[in-house]
């Protein structure tokens, strides 16, 4: 029976979502999401409150925080966002929003401090 041809399916089925999730998994069978890869950094989590009270206290108030992500890495742009909307929330002085290619890509959390801005780039883990 195809599901375009107009008649509906015959099958006496019960669909029960189990919410059954895996992160990091290495062989065996997940009956509902794998997530794959490394996990999605978020400020608002438990581990960014250390984050959060390093930046309050030894970022600068008086320059100018370039905080940019690298290209092409929707993670690492998503927790640049985070930072720079936690940075602006906080009266600190936050430049436009950046996305930047490295030949050598940095990895984590980098932080530049120049005469008149900080340069702080969100690389993957």
């Amino acid at each position: 029976m195809f599901w375009g041809s107009g008649k509906k399916p015959t099958w006496p089925g019960v669909v029960v979502n189990q919410n059954v999730s895996s992160t990091g998994q290495s062989g065996g069978i997940t009956a509902h999401t794998v997530n794959m890869g490394p996990r999605r950094r978020n400020l608002d989590g438990a581990e960014g409150v250390g984050l959060k009270a390093q930046m309050l206290s030894e970022l600068p108030r008086d320059k100018v925080i370039n905080v940019s992500s690298v290209m092409n890495d929707h993670e690492c742009f998503h927790f640049a966002a985070q930072i720079r909307d936690f940075l602006r929330q906080n009266g600190f002085r936050v430049g436009p929003e950046m996305q930047a290619m490295y030949m050598n890509p940095p990895r984590g959390i980098s932080v530049c401090a120049e005469e008149a801005e900080v340069e702080f780039i969100v690389a993957p883990e």
